[in-house]
């Protein structure tokens, strides 16, 4: 499902459709003004999807005109997926049912967590994705995450 976000909430590595066109950006850089009532400016440096071309674009950070999937924060380096297409031009992806991720931050567990009836945790995955996990995870651990539900369905 895509949704509509602001320039200012893309992020390095995050794929977005911009007038037509599937984009991979490479950097971000955000520009904040120093005078009252100045805007905020966000450059992005790009690559075209199809041609491979990579330029900067530089967006006011109130422009809401960048599509961007929900699903980016499934999106890992040589994930394979389906692309769905009408005529000849991509309109969304199809994932895998569950995809395995690292746990880039957690808390550790604390005695007592269970007898409060709290037997899980915030994780947060390599691709910024946030779930629950058991207490037992910890950082660096590879997980299984189902696609459709955004819940942990084991370890890696």
């Amino acid at each position: 499902m895509a949704s509509l976000i602001e320039a200012i909430d893309i992020k390095r590595k995050m794929y977005f459709e911009f007038e037509g066109a599937p984009y991979h950006c490479l950097d971000v850089e955000v520009s904040k003004p120093t005078a009252r009532g100045g805007q905020t400016l966000v450059r992005i440096k790009m690559r075209n999807l199809l041609t491979r071309a990579v330029f900067d674009k530089t967006f006011k950070a109130g422009e809401n005109s960048d599509l961007v999937g929900d699903d980016r924060e499934f999106l890992t380096d040589n994930l394979v997926v389906q692309v769905n297409k009408l005529e000849g031009r991509p309109f969304g992806i199809q994932l895998p049912t569950i995809i395995e991720l690292a746990v880039a931050s957690t808390e550790p567990a604390v005695r007592g967590d269970t007898a409060s009836g709290a037997v899980t945790k915030a994780a947060t995955l390599e691709t910024g994705l946030e779930i629950r996990v058991p207490l037992f995870i910890k950082e660096g651990e590879k997980v299984k995450v189902h696609t459709e539900t955004r819940e942990f369905a084991g370890r890696a």
